[in-house]
């Protein structure tokens, strides 16, 4: 559920420190879920990195429910209705600083995908922040809401289920009626979406002892991997540099992503400034495959 927060006051998120849990942090969820949320309007709109007040990245049970700041209701509403991952990306006006916070839920079947949009439309509906219902999607599991804040700026927000997936689509602005162009990147969010995701019986969200024991595994096989290239360029050999950047970057699942330790960016737009390049500079390696520079 939304819960008691909009765009520009949001309840505080915690941002656990250390490289081991940013190395787990900074994986796509699984399933993917990042080609479901439509980009910005134009590219006027700056995206946000991870930060303490939104939803950016992968999305687990606990980082919604410490969100939110509920003590522990959400979460546990959420892992009642069979949460299993989720996605969130923000934007912000360059000149207006209106903004655009849009996520997606995955749950383990629909109908818990459906109670738990009907906990956001009722909590949508009934805030003290409600002003009015603004037209959402021609489909009976959608709702839209205008909220005026206690300082006079407005919030649209449309939100919705389709299948196993619970989507919402928030606009901030301290006058714009932003509600046409709300309803538009929602319906682009709904077409995009599949009508449902079968998830596999090992999909499940990551506690935090799990994430911190895996991104700890992680840092021990990093470990091991730069003692490895270390002895090979003591070894005199000519492979290391090739070697050391043969891993490539972090990528999204699908490969339409790289992270730079604070963002995603389009691997179609720009390539990773570290990546490892071909000898005339026009491809560079993903990790898995070699793309061309600028496409």
């Amino acid at each position: 559920m939304r819960l008691a927060w909009t765009a520009r006051t949001r309840p505080f998120l915690g941002i656990v420190g250390g490289a081991a849990l940013l190395l787990v942090a900074a994986a796509s969820p699984t399933p993917d879920l990042t080609g479901y949320l439509a980009p910005a309007p134009s590219g006027d709109w700056i995206e946000s990195g991870p930060s303490t007040n939104f939803l950016v990245g992968a999305i687990t049970a606990q980082s919604y429910g410490a969100w939110v700041d509920d003590n522990g209701a959400t979460e546990r509403t959420m892992k009642r209705d069979g949460f299993v991952s989720g996605f969130g990306r923000v934007w912000e006006q360059k000149v207006t600083q209106d903004f655009l916070s849009e996520f997606v839920l995955l749950f383990t079947s629909d109908s818990g995908a459906r109670s738990f949009y009907n906990g956001l439309k009722l909590y949508d509906q009934t805030s003290k922040y409600y002003k009015k219902d603004i037209p959402a999607l021609s489909t009976a599991q959608s709702v839209g809401v205008e909220w005026t804040q206690s300082d006079g700026s407005r919030e649209f927000a449309i939100d919705f289920a389709k299948g196993n997936l619970v989507f919402d689509v928030t606009m901030d602005s301290e006058s714009t009626d932003l509600a046409a162009m709300t309803r538009s990147l929602a319906q682009t969010d709904f077409d995009a979406a599949p009508n449902s995701i079968k998830v596999s019986a090992t999909s499940s969200t990551i506690s935090q002892p799990a994430a911190w024991t895996i991104g700890v595994a992680l840092v021990v096989v990093v470990g091991l991997i730069a003692t490895g290239i270390f002895a090979l360029m003591r070894s005199g050999r000519n492979q290391p540099a090739v070697f050391a950047n043969a891993a490539g970057p972090q990528m999204s699942p699908d490969g339409a992503y790289w992270w730079d330790g604070a963002r995603w960016h389009d691997a179609r737009l720009e390539a990773p400034p570290g990546a490892r390049r071909s000898p005339d500079g026009v491809y560079w390696w993903d990790g898995r495959s070699w793309r061309r520079t600028g496409s």
